[in-house]
């Protein structure tokens, strides 16, 4: 077994994930780890010195969830390493064999899951219920075998406490090496959306607000599911928008650097009312103020820092006028910019963050 290596596993997100190559691989390698870092249906590469070793595979999420672990498993088991850290609830079966093989293992889990198939469009409504307490319940039994578990927000630590003895929290907040600062004056009525196109995340709210708001708006994300895009593309307000697919990190950090306000638009529904949105860390790093879903959690950080304000999404005059607001107020706008980026270099940075994933480490393989 070789004592510094660490494997991460992912069959469903990209190579170069924010969260799990961006910080936790990239931070590992720089604290002197062998970080490999195996994705489904990827291409092999070396970045930021972790070696990306991408699993050939083709097909749809059914031939993912049946034959994806086994590959992913296979190849795990050859690279010998200290510690395996799966980042999808759909590999804790494989996960679990890795345990009986004697190894050490993380979970990371970076949603509260059963909240969220209560929300997926693609489940018909009247069956929501129970796969959400079915998921809870499969997701709890695997994850209490882990040797730890990683999540993302108090509430979810919560839940898995309840489980398991070794649950810590190691929040999405953003990187400063990963976020551009060099804002400068601007008047240009822009505001950005930057994130999955959803109905969830309240994409249609956002272009009825815009409907009535005199404001432009870059959009950047991929739509789901596809055909939305075709709605949206017939919508009054859509000769407003100036959409850009998904982006790089570095047009993330174009579309930021136009803007005068970011937004956070998604529904309040209990899969998001206790979630930390990483795109509003994102604007606040970046310099932006921000204009949220009015869920208390969003309020109470906002308020605290001075970072931004909260709106009823449903209301959409109101929506529309809170947009207004800023862009009408552009120094009370870029003063609340810099004090969400203040707030971020006092508390919601990565630096604190990858502290805490750097001694989980650490104890596991003492």
């Amino acid at each position: 077994m070789n004592h510094r290596r660490v494997v991460h596993i992912t069959s469903v997100h990209p190579a170069l994930d924010t969260r799990i190559f961006v910080k936790e691989c990239s931070t590992l390698a720089r604290a002197g780890w062998d970080v490999k870092l195996l994705v489904l249906g990827a291409s092999s590469m070396r970045k930021n010195n972790v070696e990306i070793i991408g699993i050939p595979f083709s097909g749809g999420r059914i031939q993912r969830f049946l034959k994806g672990p086994q590959r992913l498993f296979d190849a795990a088991m050859e690279l010998d390493a200290a510690v395996y850290h799966i980042h999808d609830p759909e590999l804790l079966p494989m996960a679990s064999r890795l345990r009986r093989n004697g190894r050490v293992v993380i979970y990371d889990a970076h949603e509260d899951l059963p909240r969220q198939v209560a929300h997926k469009h693609y489940i018909p409504r009247w069956l929501k219920a129970l796969a959400a307490r079915c998921v809870e319940q499969l997701e709890d039994h695997y994850a209490s075998r882990m040797s730890a578990i990683v999540t993302v927000t108090p509430t979810i630590v919560q839940r898995f406490r309840r489980i398991h003895p070794h649950v810590i929290e190691v929040c999405n907040y953003p990187d400063f090496e990963d976020i551009a600062m060099d804002r400068h004056e601007l008047n240009n009525r822009t505001v950005c959306y930057v994130g999955g196109l959803t109905a969830a995340r309240g994409i249609r709210e956002l272009l009825e607000a815009l409907r009535h708001a005199d404001a432009r708006l870059i959009l950047a994300g991929a739509c789901s599911p596809p055909d939305l895009l075709a709605e949206l593309q017939q919508h009054p307000a859509w000769p407003k928008v100036d959409y850009r697919g998904f982006l790089d990190r570095d047009g993330v950090n174009q579309a930021m650097r136009e803007a005068m306000v970011g937004l956070v638009t998604l529904r309040p529904h209990p899969g998001y009312s206790t979630a930390y949105p990483v795109k509003m860390f994102e604007y606040m790093a970046a310099g932006l103020p921000v204009l949220a879903t009015n869920i208390p959690l969003w309020k109470a950080i906002l308020d605290e820092a001075g970072a931004g304000t909260t709106v009823d999404i449903s209301d959409a005059i109101g929506y529309a006028k809170a947009i207004e607001a800023l862009l009408n107020h552009p120094t009370d706008a870029a003063k609340m910019g810099l004090a969400g980026r203040k707030a971020v270099e006092d508390r919601f940075n990565w630096t604190n963050e990858a502290e805490k994933l750097l001694h989980l480490y650490n104890g596991l393989t003492a």
